[in-house]
């Protein structure tokens, strides 16, 4: 159990350091739109 719980942790601190170098690198982007590309106008 404790195994698996260490696991699991493991699985969501790597999940999170994907998502903050996606985040990094996208905020390095010149930032050309004023509003995010995935809000279209109506």
């Amino acid at each position: 159990m404790i195994q698996s719980q260490i696991n699991r942790n493991i699985r969501l601190d790597l999940a999170d350091a994907i998502l903050l170098s996606k985040a990094k690198k996208i905020s390095h982007l010149p930032r050309l739109p004023t509003a995010p590309v995935w809000q279209k106008p109506l």
